[in-house]
């Protein structure tokens, strides 16, 4: 199971507590490293990394049922601006697994309906 908290600020609904409980199918950490190569003047090429600094975690939900699409659209749209939520893939609000404050990516919701009655959400954050 695991556990989104934001503050509700767009699209809000009556009832909704800026909380959500989920499984993930996908919750994997990366980090945005930049590789080039430059040809030195004996021809051979030299290769420089800069490994980044800013940790990713690229998130799937498992396929939920349609009628929770609201709650989902009201998370989505309430991050989308930046905003500081509350990660975790594998606790729950009573058991914390590793809660971290993280940042949607911009342009990286997605939806997908592998089913006539289920979506999966995917989207990728910053911690």
């Amino acid at each position: 199971m695991g556990y989104l908290a934001y503050t509700r600020s767009r699209s809000t609904l009556n009832g909704s507590n800026g909380k959500l409980e989920t499984a993930f199918q996908k919750s994997t950490p990366a980090h945005d490293d930049i590789s080039t190569q430059q040809p030195s003047l004996d021809g051979s090429n030299v290769e420089t990394t800069y490994f980044g600094r800013t940790k990713f975690y690229d998130v799937q939900t498992a396929p939920i049922e349609i009628s929770a699409w609201a709650k989902w659209e009201e998370f989505s749209h309430s991050v989308a601006g930046g905003e500081d939520f509350t990660f975790d893939a594998a606790g729950t609000e009573a058991a914390p697994n590793n809660a971290i404050t993280v940042k949607m990516v911009p342009g990286t919701w997605k939806v997908a309906e592998p089913g006539p009655r289920h979506h999966v959400y995917s989207f990728r954050v910053r911690v």
